[in-house]
């Protein structure tokens, strides 16, 4: 008996030790971030509101921007990171109008807006129409937009919508 608990013991001391030189490597983290921003312009006008998706050739890697009343996005992987950009590489860009949601009773959005129930809540709000974009635009196998993202570089890109 004395001898299974010490091969079990070592079994288990083996274990640990083997799981805690994981990592010990100095090996990548994954795929290396670095800043991306952009503007966005359709029919010559910024596109406010658009959302930017850059998709990374090297596996399901997405980050996400959107646009600012000027056009203007900052691409983030993380959203306890905001800003942080995208991955190194070929990107394949989507876009997608966000969708816009305006109080009924004109009242800008958060202001002492208290709903008697979630039925009410939703009565209390109505969409608001927006830009259309081709909806080739959507997914990345047919917007026809890659841009490579390189590491060192500067990254901003402006990008034409049709």
């Amino acid at each position: 008996m004395r001898h299974l608990v010490q091969a079990v013991g070592a079994v288990v001391v083996g274990i640990m030790l083997s799981v805690s030189l994981v990592g010990c490597g100095g090996g990548d983290a994954g795929p290396k971030i670095v800043p991306v921003t952009g503007t966005v312009v359709h029919d010559g006008k910024p596109l406010a509101g658009v959302q930017v998706f850059f998709h990374g050739d090297a596996g399901p890697l997405i980050s996400l921007g959107e646009a600012d009343e000027n056009g203007h996005f900052v691409m983030t992987t993380d959203t306890t990171n905001p800003g942080d950009g995208t991955y190194v590489g070929n990107n394949r860009l989507s876009f997608r109008m966000a969708p816009k949601m305006i109080r009924r009773d004109g009242k800008q959005m958060g202001e002492d807006f208290q709903p008697k129930s979630p039925m009410h809540g939703a009565m209390m709000f109505k969409s608001v129409k927006t830009v259309a974009v081709d909806r080739k635009y959507g997914r990345p196998e047919t917007s026809g937009i890659a841009l490579e993202v390189v590491d060192g570089g500067e990254n901003h890109f402006d990008i034409v919508l049709e």
